[in-house]
Parts: C-alpha cells; sequence; structure tokens
C-alpha cells in the first residue's frame, strides 16, 4: 500500500513537471523581442543603479580620488549588479536613440546626465575594485563599456568619457606589461571614439549639473541663502531671505552664465594663444574683484 501511495506521487509529481515545462517553453516561445535601441536599457540601468547616501558617495569619490576600496564601497558596487547587465547588454545595440525632441528645443535632460554619471562612477569603482583583485582584463573591459557609452551619449558623454579615461589610467598604471591586453585595448578604444564638445560648453553642462544636485540637495541651497544674506547690504537681505529655491538657483546661474559667455567668446575668436590667455586671466580677475565687491560681472 506504501509504494503504490509513493507511485502514484511519483507520477503526480511528474505530470505537473511536465505540465509547468510545457508552460515555461510555451510562454518563453512568446516572449516579446528585446529592445533593440540603447538608450531604452540605459534608462533602465540608470533606475536599477541606486542612489548612495552622503556617506556611501564620500566613500566612492574617496576610491576614485586613490584610496582602496572597504567593504561598504564593495557593498554598493554589489547592489549595482543589475545596472551592470542593462549596461552590457545597451552596448551590444548599435542604435542609440534617447528620444528627445530637440527640434522642440527640448534640451538633453541635466536629471539624465547625472543619472549616467551615475553609472560610470559606479562602473569606474568597480574596475578599481577588479585591478586591487589583480584581475585587470576584467578591470579594462569595464572602461571600455564605459567610453562605449560615452560614445552613445554623443555630445553630452564628455563627463562619462573623462571618468571612462580616469579608470583606464588607473588600470594601466597598476597591471603589469601584456602586449595581448594592450593590443586588444587599441582595437576597442579605436571603435569608440568619441566626438567632445567645446570646452565652453563643457562647463556649461558640468554647471547645469552643480545647479541640479544644489537644487535636490537639502544642505546645499540653505547654505548658499545663508552664505548670501551674511554678505549681502542690509537693504538687500529681506528679498534673499524671500527668494524661492528657484529664484535663489537663478541668481547663482546668472553671473556664472555670463563669464562663460564671455569666456567663450575669447576661446572662439581667431586671436594667438597668448593673447586669448591674457583675456582669460583679465576676465577672471575682474570676476574675482566682482565677487570681492557683491557685484556681478
Amino acid at each position: 500500500m506504501y509504494n503504490m501511495r509513493r507511485g502514484i506521487a511519483g507520477e503526480i509529481v511528474t505530470v505537473i513537471g511536465f505540465v509547468v515545462l510545457r508552460a515555461v517553453c510555451a510562454s518563453a516561445s512568446t516572449l516579446p523581442p528585446d529592445p533593440n535601441n540603447a538608450a531604452l536599457l540605459y534608462y533602465q540601468a540608470i533606475l536599477a543603479c541606486p542612489e548612495a547616501d552622503e556617506a556611501t558617495g564620500d566613500l566612492l569619490y574617496n576610491v576614485l580620488a586613490g584610496e582602496e576600496p572597504n567593504e561598504a564601497v564593495r557593498e554598493y558596487v554589489s547592489d549595482c549588479r543589475q545596472a551592470f547587465r542593462l549596461v552590457e547588454a545597451a552596448g551590444k545595440i548599435p542604435a542609440c536613440d534617447w528620444g528627445i525632441a530637440y527640434s522642440l528645443g527640448d534640451p538633453f535632460p541635466t536629471s539624465l546626465l547625472i543619472g549616467l554619471r551615475r553609472l560610470a562612477t559606479a562602473l569606474s569603482v568597480q574596475a578599481r575594485i577588479l585591478t586591487s583583485a589583480g584581475d585587470h582584463p576584467a578591470a579594462l573591459a569595464r572602461c571600455v563599456l564605459m567610453h562605449h557609452m560615452a560614445r552613445q551619449v554623443s555630445q553630452q558623454g564628455v563627463t562619462v568619457e573623462g571618468i571612462a579615461c580616469g579608470a583606464t589610467q588607473h588600470v594601466l598604471g597598476k597591471m603589469p606589461l601584456d602586449v595581448q591586453t594592450l593590443a586588444w585595448l587599441k582595437s576597442e578604444l579605436a571603435s569608440t571614439t568619441v566626438t567632445l564638445p567645446s570646452l565652453a560648453e563643457v562647463v556649461r553642462i558640468d554647471l547645469e549639473q552643480i545647479l541640479q544636485i544644489a537644487r535636490t540637495n537639502d544642505k546645499t541651497l540653505p547654505w548658499l541663502r545663508a552664505e548670501l544674506v551674511k554678505h549681502a547690504d542690509e537693504e538687500a537681505r529681506p528679498g534673499l531671505e524671500k527668494m524661492t529655491d528657484d529664484e535663489l538657483i537663478e541668481l547663482a546661474r546668472r553671473p556664472c552664465t555670463e563669464f562663460l559667455d564671455r569666456a567663450a567668446r575669447i576661446v572662439d575668436g581667431n586671436m594667438p594663444y597668448r593673447q586669448a590667455y591674457e583675456q582669460l586671466d583679465e576676465l577672471t580677475k575682474q570676476n574675482r574683484r566682482a565677487q570681492n565687491l557683491g557685484t556681478e560681472v
């Protein structure tokens, strides 16, 4: 009787397993196709990449500055596994359309640039962890992935490219001479050439990123408001105290933008290097004097 029950139970398990297997195979055959646009996967990767808290963020940048990664850093990078997997998949897709209506005047979103920088930072830290473990080929593969991501971000990829270059230099400085690996790296980098924007455009992008971070940081805007009030005339203080956050950000942006516009005209002008350098130096001095006087350039 016991053996019969065991036999029946075994048959039931077999039948159930067969039904489940057929269901899984049927659903797999009807899955929708994977994305054929790398940007869709980058968007998903940004969502999957956790935003580090302030303490962890400091640790990450310390690693980028040369410190060895500790357990908290390694745990954060481990939490980025899904984001890395999506970036790897994106790197295999040539097409990359971010879906931005440039013809309507829409810029590349600053929030998206911040997300891409977060991804690149996490990849760069992972490259350093792999380097510490002696796995230089894997570390360089992460660097190539960042270079490729920078190319797919096109004109806005300068920040990602800068992080990628820093990671590549770090790995190359730590690894022993390996002709085969260096030849592979040369070939990969040749296929991921990035067309970078002008220096003025780079600084403008960084300015907007800084202002966006300031807008979303609970400590930065109160500190900025307090500093402005402290150095303002008695008559101007009430107005500064009543300013909205957006008005405060605009107040901070205006002199920076005016300075960049004037600097860009010098850089883009057709003049000898020494003359351009002297004019930029004088512009910088004027800006500093204006700041000391509490006025705008």
